[in-house]
C-alpha cells in the first residue's frame, strides 16, 4: 500500500482491463480532499488516498462487492515473500506449542 495524491477526485477504484482478460484495479481507501496554499494565493484543492494495486479476473461491476477480498489480496501480493514467510512460520511454530502441549 502507498499514499496517492492526485489534482483530481479520486473513485473508490479504478479499472484498468487488458488484453489477455484480466484488469489491473487501483483501490483507494481514506480518500481525503485536502487545500494546498498556492504561492500566488490561490488555494489549491488535492486529494489524498492510500492506493494498493491488484490484478483480477473479476468484471468491473464485481470489483465493488469484493473491494475487501481485493484490498487483502493487494496487500499481500505488496508485502515481500520473505516477510510472508516468516508469518507463516510463526503461525507454524504456535501451532506446533499448542499441539505439543507447550502454550
Amino acid at each position: 500500500m502507498e499514499r496517492t495524491y492526485s489534482s483530481e477526485p479520486l473513485e473508490r477504484f479504478t479499472y484498468h482491463p487488458q488484453c489477455d482478460g484480466t484488469a489491473v484495479v487501483y483501490l483507494h481507501e481514506n480518500i481525503e480532499k485536502n487545500v494546498a496554499d498556492a504561492p500566488e494565493g490561490e488555494d489549491r484543492e488535492f486529494w489524498t488516498a492510500d492506493e494498493a494495486m491488484t490484478r483480477t479476473t473479476l468484471p468491473f461491476e464485481d470489483v465493488e462487492a469484493n473491494f475487501d477480498a481485493l484490498w487483502v489480496k493487494a496487500e499481500k501480493e505488496a508485502t515481500p515473500f520473505e516477510e510472508r514467510l516468516s508469518s507463516v512460520e510463526e503461525l507454524i511454530d504456535a501451532t506446533m506449542a499448542v499441539v505439543l502441549g507447550e502454550e
